[in-house]
């Protein structure tokens, strides 16, 4: 439902997507590694990687917690920003693999969602440029950060 709530069908570059299997069919911006079961699952989400042009426009969608095994989450750049309104959403919490979420540039507002504090991969975390309000959570014990 992302391709659908983010405008895909305006990005520019959108090979794949809605045709079968985001690892077979190797849809833009979809990264794949294997699970721990040796099963193909998707990695890493890059939309919109400078010189794509893939503005994307909407509020970030629940179903994003359920890409269990996601490492990367990149929504934005500074050259082309998407157009990412709302807050981000909670179920981003149970991405226990969650490595990096870059979402700078775009328009979140909100809370600042201080439960990537608690999550122990976390190396990398990009807001710059946004409505986001509140307190930042102390990451202190977030030693890859």
């Amino acid at each position: 439902d992302l391709f659908t709530t983010c405008a895909g069908h305006h990005w520019v570059h959108k090979q794949g997507w809605l045709d079968g299997d985001p690892c077979d069919n190797e849809w833009f911006g979809v990264q794949c590694g294997r699970d721990s079961a040796g099963l193909d699952t998707i990695v890493g989400l890059n939309l919109n990687p400078r010189g794509a042009f893939n503005r994307l426009n909407c509020e970030l969608p629940e179903s994003l917690g359920n890409l269990s095994n996601v490492r990367k989450l990149y929504f934005s750049n500074a050259l082309f920003p998407s157009h990412i309104t709302g807050s981000v959403p909670s179920s981003l919490q149970n991405l226990g693999e969650l490595r990096c979420f870059y979402a700078s540039h775009c328009y979140l507002s909100g809370p600042f969602p201080a439960f990537f504090a608690q999550m122990p991969k976390m190396q990398g975390l990009y807001f710059r440029h946004n409505s986001l309000d509140g307190v930042i959570p102390d990451f202190s014990k977030l030693g890859d950060l």
